[in-house]
């Protein structure tokens, strides 16, 4: 398995090359891979999963010896990268053991500046649960959409393995600790986030628990 996933950018370009795909992606520097279609992150994605290099005539036997990966709150949008984990930074940075850091975007889970609020967020408890989620993984996967060459980088980080992997981001949504921000020109998972968010506020969770909709 960690074997696969350390693989996962050569694997995901041999694959797309072999499928005669116009417009090769090109690995860079940080092993992501750029230019990318829906397609293409499908079978990068299958190489995490270990279910790269299928032929529909073995589906069948691929359903009977291992099952389909579970997203969630849905596949990811693009390339992944894993890294190891190191420590937590700040409630929504996350430090890994190359020096970089992953800022999550999309959510909110503390006061910034002087901006009234009508929450009351739970910086303490978010930070507590996102650590506990971290400290039982060796590995993660980094979904950036943006950085620099410092290392700073800004996305949604994946947690999980071949049966099962699960949106950081998402999860913090989903147990009431953050509270979903668009972000101009990234609307990835909005839809998603948005829906989780609903039933989190409906059920009275986190930082719903004493305040009505903004």
């Amino acid at each position: 398995m960690k074997k696969k996933i350390r693989c996962l950018a050569s694997v995901a370009g041999l694959s797309l090359f072999i499928s005669g795909c116009s417009g090769t992606p090109q690995v860079g520097k940080d092993g992501l891979i750029n230019g990318m279609n829906e397609k293409d992150i499908e079978k990068q994605t299958s190489a995490i999963t270990g279910l790269s290099g299928e032929t529909k005539a073995s589906v069948q036997k691929r359903q009977m010896a291992k099952p389909e990966t579970e997203f969630f709150p849905e596949m990811p949008k693009n390339a992944l990268k894993a890294l190891e984990y190191d420590k937590l930074e700040d409630v929504n940075k996350v430090r890994f053991k190359n020096g970089g850091i992953l800022t999550l975007i999309g959510i909110q889970m503390k006061k910034e500046g002087n901006r009234r609020e009508v929450i009351d967020f739970m910086p303490n408890e978010s930070t507590k649960f996102l650590k506990t989620m971290l400290d039982s993984q060796k590995e993660v996967y980094v979904e950036t959409i943006s950085g620099d060459e410092e290392g700073e980088m800004y996305g949604y980080l994946w947690i999980g393995d071949d049966k099962q992997l699960r949106n950081i981001n998402a999860l913090l949504i989903q147990e009431g600790y953050a509270k979903l921000v668009r972000v101009d020109g990234v609307n990835y998972y909005d839809t998603s986030f948005y829906q989780i968010e609903q039933e989190a506020f409906s059920n009275k969770l986190g930082i719903w628990k004493n305040t009505g909709r903004e």
